[in-house]
């Protein structure tokens, strides 16, 4: 069904459950859906209500409860891939720290001039510049 061109109208069932009514263009009831709040998730997700006296009874459909366990496990993943990050990051800060102080005490030791390393006195192509 396309509802680019129907009217929404959304009824606050509760803090957690609403109802969406989609309308037509005449102002015909076309669809309607209820939604509830998942705090897990910060998000709504579409539900099944039924009504017993004057209270609304909404549970989850299955594709919600299989979209609000999906992105718990992708949360739990990421977390998990954070603190392994993490452990790596602090495990290359390591050899970072490591390679610079080896990297320091080489060049203390190898102070010499840079034309040493090239075979003469000066850098490429500046020979003629120390006469």
């Amino acid at each position: 069904m396309i509802f680019s061109c129907s009217n929404i109208k959304v009824i606050p069932i509760s803090e957690d459950v609403k109802k969406i009514k989609y309308y037509s263009s005449s102002g015909e009831v076309i669809k309607t859906i209820y939604k509830k709040y998942d705090e897990v998730t910060n998000d709504w997700y579409t539900a099944v209500c039924d009504r017993s006296g004057s209270a609304n009874k909404c549970n989850y459909t299955g594709v919600s409860i299989n979209l609000i366990t999906t992105i718990n496990d992708d949360d739990l993943d990421q977390s998990d891939n954070n603190d392994q990050d993490q452990s790596d990051n602090n495990d290359q800060d390591q050899s970072d720290n490591n390679d610079q102080d080896q990297s320091d005490n080489n060049d203390q030791q190898e102070s010499d001039p840079p034309g040493e390393f090239f075979g003469f006195d000066g850098c490429l192509g500046c020979e003629n510049f120390n006469d």
